[in-house]
């Protein structure tokens, strides 16, 4: 299973599939010359060395950017079935607007991976990926932009993309959902809603109890005021995660939860 990015660090919202504290310093990018160098003429192969990277977990936009060249290069050529091709560059847009902390560039990155996306739903709109992956571009624009005004569409996109397959990459929709009903304003100024992320992290653990899933459910459980079953989520999350299940960002969050919850 190949896993996506997201990490929101707005100052209005944090919604994304995993959400960690933000960079220490400035990442930005300027594309290589000849960044499509040694590459095949073959999309096959193409499509193949995009999710390879994608796999590796990318930790810098140089590294990100050679998957995002191997599909451009392949959208290029032409391909079969295009499908295949566009929402692999939604996907590889958001890592690149994941990883950068510049918001004009995280931005035009992920206004890209949005066109892709919407481009991937017109192809084949009873699949999933197009749907959750233009719903994690629009979130990273709004992350980018310091504007909550989409996030009824990422809350729709995801639902869409939920529908259709809530078990995609570990229960992604339903963690990209349940993250904006936690920490979006609540109505009637946005679409946060604290008891539904409840319900919907739930039904993430209950499809997949990975432990970004129970980390998750936890945050939304401590957000409902429902303490000691925060505290029971957060410890397994860290439990499970030992051992590189969980990474560090991931670790240091549910540590920081636990202080608040008077645990150590």
């Amino acid at each position: 299973m190949i896993h996506s990015r997201a990490v929101w660090c707005g100052s209005l919202v944090a919604v994304a599939l995993t959400l960690g504290a933000c960079p220490a310093k400035q990442v930005t990018f300027v594309p290589a010359e000849g960044r499509t160098a040694g590459l095949p003429d073959d999309v096959t192969r193409l499509v193949e060395i995009s999710d390879s990277v994608a796999a590796s977990h990318p930790q810098t936009p140089a590294e990100a950017d050679r998957g995002l060249a191997a599909v451009e290069k392949a959208l290029e050529l032409g391909p079969e079935h295009p499908y295949e091709v566009l929402w692999r560059l939604s996907r590889d847009a958001h890592t690149m607007a994941d990883l950068l902390t510049v918001p004009s560039q995280k931005e035009t990155y992920a206004r890209r991976g949005r066109k892709y996306g919407e481009q991937a739903t017109q192809q084949e709109g009873s699949r999933v990926e197009g749907w959750y992956y233009t719903a994690v571009n629009i979130a990273r624009v709004a992350e980018a932009t310091s504007q909550a005004s989409e996030l009824g569409e990422v809350v729709k996109l995801a639902q869409k993309a939920a529908d259709i397959d809530a078990s995609y990459d570990e229960a992604a929709p339903l963690r990209l959902l349940g993250k904006v009903y936690m920490v979006a304003p609540e109505w009637p100024t946005s679409v946060g809603d604290r008891d539904k992320a409840v319900e919907v992290l739930k039904r993430a653990v209950a499809l997949s109890a990975t432990p970004l899933n129970r980390l998750f459910l936890g945050e939304a459980l401590y957000h409902a005021e429902e303490h000691e079953a925060a505290v029971g989520q957060l410890r397994r999350a860290l439990k499970d995660g030992e051992g590189g299940g969980l990474e560090a960002r991931w670790v240091d969050e549910a540590k920081d939860y636990l202080r608040r919850l008077g645990e150590r």
